[in-house]
């Protein structure tokens, strides 16, 4: 190649590694802003597991608070030390909303189905947040990789250049 060969591509080289060099700054604000987003998602989804638990306990407590006082379904029952028998509860197998316990029984597992959903959806969002995060980062570092190739590459003509100048 000429000496004006390798100045022109260089200078083409040149201008795409001005545009990749822009190009990295708004994508370093893209990351950041990315990485900001997946660990606001992350918190979203810790408070979600924890009310998610919180929730649950409450529906156990809410489930032993009614089996203390509710009639059981076909129950084994003991009626004197060593005696059992199996008594039939006049009320279907199920919650009896009619005792208090039993409503608020009812109450705390519908409480359980909301925080659950909750979680999902906040996990949903945090797996798409963490996706993206992944997805924008990697063509942050390729577009480094390919800057360190255009700076080898122009470092490269440059050499070449040197020399043909020397060059009779």
């Amino acid at each position: 190649a000429s000496c004006d060969e390798l100045n022109e591509w260089a200078d083409k080289l040149q201008d795409r590694l001005v545009s990749d060099r822009k190009q990295a700054i708004i994508g370093e604000g893209v990351v950041a802003r990315d990485k900001s987003l997946r660990d606001d998602a992350a918190a979203d989804l810790q408070k979600a597991r924890d009310e998610a638990v919180a929730v649950l306990d409450a529906e156990q407590a809410a489930l032993s608070d009614y089996l203390e006082v509710a009639p059981l379904y076909d129950a084994m029952r003991e009626v004197k030390p060593g005696v059992w028998v199996i008594v039939h509860s006049q009320i279907a197998k199920g919650v009896d909303a009619s005792l208090p316990e039993g409503r608020a029984l009812l109450d705390a597992m519908d409480a359980s189905k909301v925080a659950l959903e909750i979680e999902r959806e906040a996990q949903n969002d945090f797996d798409e947040a963490a996706h993206t995060y992944a997805d924008v980062t990697s063509a942050l570092d390729g577009l480094y990789d390919e800057i360190d190739g255009l700076e080898r590459q122009l470092r490269d003509i440059g050499k070449a250049t040197e020399a043909c100048k020397t060059m009779p």
